[in-house]
């Protein structure tokens, strides 16, 4: 448990771990066989991507999600619920040809 935290692993590689460890005590070859099978089935429908728009890093706390949202700004969801958007508001992005709003999410970070 300590490695495959230490890694940063994704749930994937532990159930795989555990479906493989349980596969192996069989009594048959024929039990190995099905065990296995169910095992490969299990990981592959693990692994299926659910929206592949999204990176995913999975910590040993949590599952940080990057993605962008439908104006096109990054943002970071924490355990699938939002969590931060991060804006580009360089001078060079806000300038007069910008979008206005980033002008004004500009001027009220540039308030202290």
């Amino acid at each position: 448990m300590f490695l495959v935290s230490f890694l940063w692993t994704p749930p994937v590689v532990w159930f795989g771990l555990c479906f493989l460890r349980l596969s192996v005590p069989a009594p048959s070859p024929r039990t190995l066989f099905i065990g296995m099978t169910f095992t490969v089935g299990a990981i592959v429908t693990l692994a299926w991507p659910v929206n592949p728009l999204w990176n995913r890093v999975y910590s040993p706390y949590q599952l940080l999600e990057i993605g962008y949202s439908d104006t096109g700004h990054m943002l970071i969801r924490a355990g699938g619920h939002y969590y931060q958007r991060i804006l580009n508001l360089s001078p060079a992005a806000v300038g007069p040809t910008s979008d206005p709003t980033l002008q004004v999410i500009r001027d009220y970070y540039d308030l202290p």
